[in-house]
């Protein structure tokens, strides 16, 4: 890393938008598989199902991660992409929040981590385009650095938001809020140059 790279990527808006959104998702993501079992353990679902709901989870998003880069090329278009993950977020993490049913939530979890994990890729390179001629190791480092960040400061406002209320109630609408708050942000981005010359 450079302090010119850095003062280019913090000055380049397309990349910041990323960046913003990166480090909601990473860190709702790191949050959701962390406390799984306290997020579904006051309705009904034992440790074991939590177990096999969090495994559902990330096999999904390794489909994911495998699947949609492949569609998202095929089509030649990545915005689309992030925008429909976005928008089926918001209802999967509503149904984390409030179904008590094993199975629809082994289903909810399904979706929910094919389109987080499975975006990330496409969202990566998409940072990366956008910050050249920045070097994609900075690009990409600074993105995940903040989404390491993000994961430990959202794990704590969490507990700190569920010790308030009492319940897991309050800290996963905070989550489907803030998902809410990404959609304007992935609506409003354009394909990189890069990415439509080629």
């Amino acid at each position: 890393m450079s302090l010119k790279g850095l003062s280019c990527m913090f000055k380049n808006k397309a990349y910041l938008s990323v960046l913003i959104v990166c480090f909601i998702s990473i860190g709702i993501f790191n949050t959701i598989l962390t406390l799984l079992e306290m997020i579904l353990l006051p309705r009904g679902i034992t440790s074991f199902e939590s177990g096999i709901v969090g495994a559902i989870f990330v096999v999904a998003g390794v489909l994911g991660a495998v699947i949609l880069p492949i569609l998202s090329d095929h089509v030649g278009k990545r915005i689309p992409f992030l925008v429909m993950s976005i928008i089926l977020l918001i209802p999967a993490y509503l149904g984390f929040t409030f179904v008590a049913n094993f199975v629809i939530i082994a289903i909810i979890a399904g979706i929910a981590g094919f389109f987080i994990m499975g975006v990330a890729p496409i969202l990566f390179q998409h940072g990366s385009e956008v910050a050249y001629p920045v070097k994609e190791g900075t690009s990409l480092g600074m993105i995940l650095l903040m989404g390491q960040i993000s994961g430990v400061l959202i794990v704590y406002l969490f507990e700190v938001s569920r010790g308030l209320s009492g319940n897991v109630t309050l800290p996963m609408l905070c989550i489907v809020a803030a998902t809410i708050i990404e959609l304007p942000i992935v609506i409003r981005m354009k394909e990189s140059a890069f990415h439509t010359k080629a």
